[in-house]
């Protein structure tokens, strides 16, 4: 007997131990409460994860599997509906905000284009909104584990942005331009780690709640992000190398600017998903929760 997520219930410890019957026997409702995966082979109509073509960026196996895992007997409600509630009205609660900050930080930072002192006042402003921003972070962090190692990755952008500042007041990047230079390179590193994890956790909590659309959209722009920035990096660094040969830097830089306006693009593709994703998580306890609370075959 195998059940929807793959695994072969016939030699299972879990039937001795804790007499579960199958997701399958149950219809969806094993020891450990409602399965989500028997939901969406359900909902679905299939047989298995097997014929599932989101199978690749699905995460729900995985939950289920660490939920099963992290069971304890009691009367209440099991501990993963409690979790599932609480993050929802995290998710929903706070990304709306998290929108609002990434779009006043982008408002800001167009005053650097305003001369010297505007530029270094902006430096400033940017700096407390990021600093804001990591309360949200912190508030994400409980979570998963993903949006947590977000958390502590923007902790190190804001103290490595700090310290950049001060040594712009302290020492002009005139004087010591390689000090600056080695600044840049964990600051890139960071920025690309950051969506990384980011885009990965909001889609495995969207897979988690059965919106796999929106998991997907939120994987290709951590995709598309990583893919421009990667080619913006050498692409720069090729231009810097060709110095000799005019018309493959003047190429190189043309592909470089290209990269810059998919990087925009994809800036603004991620305050798209944000709101959208936000909204979505405002509106379960109203809906897809509830429903949900009724059994997996509900």
């Amino acid at each position: 007997m195998t059940g929807f997520c793959g695994q072969d219930c016939t030699f299972c410890t879990y039937r001795n131990t804790h007499g579960c019957g199958g997701c399958r026997e149950t219809q969806g409702n094993p020891f450990y409460g409602p399965c989500r995966v028997a939901r969406c082979c359900s909902v679905k109509g299939l047989e298995s994860c097997a014929q599932c073509r989101d199978r690749g960026d699905c995460a729900l196996a995985e939950r289920m599997r660490e939920q099963r895992e992290s069971w304890q007997p009691g009367p209440e409600t099991p501990p993963e509906e409690h979790g599932s509630s609480f993050k929802t009205e995290l998710l929903g609660q706070w990304l709306p905000v998290l929108f609002w900050m990434l779009i006043a930080s982008t408002v800001v930072s167009l005053g650097q284009n305003l001369g010297e002192r505007a530029a270094e006042l902006t430096s400033w402003i940017t700096l407390g909104i990021s600093v804001a921003m990591l309360y949200v972070f912190w508030k994400l962090s409980v979570v998963s584990r993903h949006l947590r190692l977000v958390w502590w990755l923007q902790v190190a952008g804001v103290v490595l942005s700090a310290v950049t500042l001060l040594m712009e007041v302290v020492l002009p990047v005139e004087e010591s331009p390689y000090l600056y230079l080695m600044m840049l390179v964990p600051m890139a590193v960071l920025e690309a780690l950051v969506p990384y994890y980011f885009c990965e956790g909001l889609a495995r909590e969207l897979d988690a709640v059965g919106e796999w659309s929106l998991g997907r959209q939120w994987r290709k722009l951590r995709r598309c992000l990583l893919g421009a920035m990667g080619a913006l990096v050498v692409m720069l660094v090729l231009a810097l190398g060709a110095i000799y040969a005019p018309a493959l830097a003047m190429m190189l830089l043309l592909g470089a600017m290209i990269c810059a306006l998919v990087l925009l693009g994809c800036a603004i593709a991620e305050l798209v998903l944000l709101w959208r994703s936000g909204r979505f998580f405002q509106s379960l306890p109203r809906n897809r929760t509830s429903a949900w609370g009724q059994g997996p075959w509900a």
